[in-house]
């Protein structure tokens, strides 16, 4: 499938543009995850010969992008991180003008057509990291302390006073933890750069169908859920006309049957391989 294609020639511009721009935001955010997984992997060497030594950073990368090519070499898959990276970056632009261009084909409940702004790359990686405590992890952290205040027969103040302090705990590990992951950003972005422009020992296709299988499975659902999210919303937009309804849910039923069973082929591959 050349998913590219697929969405272009989508018959419904709303379904269309909600897919490229998903698409768009999917590739930036992969982009950035490949790169801090690859800060993961120098990690070692970054801390033993110091980030300023900036020729002995691009050995490293250099060295990465040599042990990708020996993994692929042994039969593994095209999956390393560099060879993501220099996957996903040149298609980033088209993906962002299709959006842009398929989001010019649409309205808002005024009738005004919609506008894509695209995102410059270094306000994606440099954008300050705010991690919230989930709803789910506060409930089931009330929860313990509850029942451990029961378990210790404590009365209902001290039972109080030790739910607030169990929630600020988990409030103070997020804030450490995106003070932390931000200050990360500089370096990450560094080695994006890097990993971006080093050689590497073989040829590499930025054609979809040769992408490697874990990028397209999260960019094939990536277009089916918004597809399918549009849809929903769709419910609420009392603004549209039942055509323009119709024609919205119809699409998102096509495309889900038509992407769903292209992750079902390529998840039985990976199985398999």
């Amino acid at each position: 499938m050349d998913l590219f294609n697929f969405v272009k020639t989508t018959v419904n511009p709303e379904i269309a543009a909600q897919m490229a721009s998903s698409i768009a935001w999917r590739i930036d955010t992969m982009l950035q995850q490949q790169s801090r997984e690859l800060l993961k992997e120098l990690k070692p060497q970054l801390v033993h010969m110091g980030i300023d030594e900036y020729n002995d950073l691009e050995a490293s990368i250099a060295s990465a992008a040599m042990g990708e090519f020996m993994s692929i070499e042994g039969g593994g898959e095209r999956g390393g991180c560099i060879h993501i990276i220099q996957s996903l970056n040149p298609i980033r632009d088209v993906w962002h003008k299709l959006a842009k261009d398929l989001t010019n084909l649409t309205f808002d409940k005024d009738g005004i057509g919609r506008e894509y702004d695209t995102p410059d790359l270094d306000d994606v990686f440099f954008t300050p990291i705010e991690l919230k405590v989930k709803a789910e992890t506060i409930r089931r952290t009330v929860k313990r302390t509850q029942r451990n205040a029961v378990a210790y027969q404590l009365d209902e103040e001290q039972t109080a006073a030790r739910v607030k302090k169990a929630i600020a705990r988990k409030e103070e590990k997020a804030a450490d933890t995106s003070r932390y992951l931000t200050d990360q950003q500089p370096t990450v972005n560094t080695l994006f750069r890097l990993a971006s422009s080093t050689a590497l020992p073989y040829d590499l296709s930025t054609e979809f169908d040769e992408l490697p299988n874990k990028v397209k499975l999260a960019l094939l659902s990536t277009a089916r859920d918004s597809a399918m999210r549009l849809a929903e919303w769709a419910d609420d937009y009392f603004w549209l006309s039942e055509d323009e309804y119709d024609g919205i849910c119809n699409t998102a039923i096509k495309v889900d049957k038509a992407l769903m069973s292209q992750i079902i082929y390529l998840n039985k591959t990976t199985e398999t391989n």
